[in-house]
């Protein structure tokens, strides 16, 4: 199993074995500057971010993946099911200082995205990451470090062959 970060399946930050139904990954304790960005831009209105100098990575839901003989099988994804439409997943981000994100707003389809007062501090933290689908096709994403009342667990979801 591999975690990486960016979007990038090739910037591998930690790796564990998958031995007898289970795994036990250690992320570092610092991530190389080359890693880290500035997450936000310029924040849209509804935003506020306290340090704009902030920069961050993320292992997102699909950051963990499976790889057998070189080549990736699926992902581990800590979620609270895999076979539903709203679900809760976890977020890790590393920030290279305490920051904090809060407000809201309308993307350009509609969506709304909420970031409900998350103070990442400098290291590793957690957020969740909460989706609700609408019947317009819109839905709304809720940021928070306050873990909601739900259960999470790991999935491992295999890539299908396009069979």
């Amino acid at each position: 199993m591999r975690a990486f970060v960016n979007d990038n399946d090739t910037e591998v930050v930690a790796t564990a074995e998958y031995v007898n139904g289970g795994f036990t990954l250690t992320l570092p304790a610092n991530i190389d500057s080359r890693h880290l960005k500035e997450m936000m831009g310029v924040p849209p209105s509804g935003m506020t971010v306290s340090d704009m100098n902030a920069k961050l990575t993320v292992i997102d839901a699909y950051g963990f993946i499976g790889v057998k003989s070189g080549h990736r099988t699926g992902e581990f994804q800590y979620i609270t099911a895999a076979d539903i439409y709203d679900l809760t997943s976890v977020l890790f981000f590393y920030a290279d200082r305490n920051v904090t994100w809060d407000g809201d707003y309308i993307d350009n389809n509609g969506n709304t995205e909420v970031w409900d007062n998350v103070s990442f501090k400098k290291g590793w933290n957690t957020v969740y990451y909460t989706v609700i689908h609408h019947n317009d096709n819109t839905n709304t994403s809720i940021n928070s470090t306050t873990k909601p009342n739900v259960t999470l667990k790991w999935t491992y979801l295999i890539i299908s062959s396009g069979i």
